[in-house]
């Protein structure tokens, strides 16, 4: 089986390349640009080549050649309705699997390692709630912004505190959401964010101090419980030993 994923971000591809993306969608209720922006057009054009490549030399090899193209990579929610939709009982399920992903390496070359290949990916989004009001008498408001800001900062504690600082895990706050005016305090601020690590063990010390540092955030201003929410992602990767075949 050889792999490929379909995925896009809701963002703009600002290479000023010939072929760059121009495409929108409507994401979270807002219409945005999307692009391949983790290199999926890489893996798609590659992932094209090589059926290609196999197809002109089909005298060469024997056997059955599944390709895949799979939606929803990092939410799982495409492998999960191809495994429903019975991929596998439909076709015959393949002795071995091969992917690729992208990465800052030389030009020309491949690399691969044994174990770990890339890690886990879960999804966080927080949201913060106060009272708002103007901001010229902050004493009259719980400022949500204030508290986001102050989990923000507190969160990499986390990492360098209370994780093993010899183990990979990393937290990363990638879309702040608040507010409709300068001089306005609001009542909610949406976070979203990325958690990343290798082993079990770690990811669950991260979450387990993401949410005590989001809850610990909010009773610090005296303001409601935040509404917390990790949506769990793929696995880390873990790649066989190479063997001939």
């Amino acid at each position: 089986m050889v792999r490929t994923e379909l995925d896009a971000l809701p963002m703009e591809e600002k290479t000023g390349l010939a072929y760059a993306s121009h495409d929108r969608t409507n994401w979270n209720g807002q219409d945005t640009f999307v692009a391949h922006s983790c290199g999926h057009d890489i893996h798609m054009a590659s992932w094209v080549g090589t059926a290609k490549t196999l197809l002109g030399l089909k005298d060469q090899w024997h056997g059955t050649l599944m390709f895949i193209a799979q939606p929803a990579e990092e939410a799982l929610s495409g492998a999960k309705a191809m495994l429903a939709d019975g991929v596998f009982t439909r076709f015959k399920k393949p002795d071995f699997g091969f992917a690729l992903h992208d990465g800052p390496f030389a030009y020309g070359t491949i690399n691969y390692r044994v174990g770990v290949g890339s890690s886990n990916s879960d999804g966080l989004e927080i949201t913060f709630h106060g009272r708002g009001g103007h901001g010229a008498t902050p004493q009259k408001t719980v400022d949500p912004v204030m508290i986001a800001a102050r989990f923000i900062v507190d969160l990499q504690s986390v990492i360098s505190r209370e994780k093993d600082p010899t183990e990979f895990g990393v937290v990363s706050i990638g879309a702040i959401h608040g507010g409709t005016a300068e001089n306005i305090i609001p009542d909610d601020v949406l976070l979203r964010g990325t958690i990343r690590s290798f082993k079990p063990e770690v990811r669950a010390k991260m979450l387990a101090g993401i949410e005590r540092t989001a809850k610990a955030a909010a009773a610090m201003s005296d303001a409601p419980a935040a509404d917390i929410k990790i949506t769990e992602g793929a696995k880390a990767v873990m790649n066989d030993r190479p063997r001939r075949c």
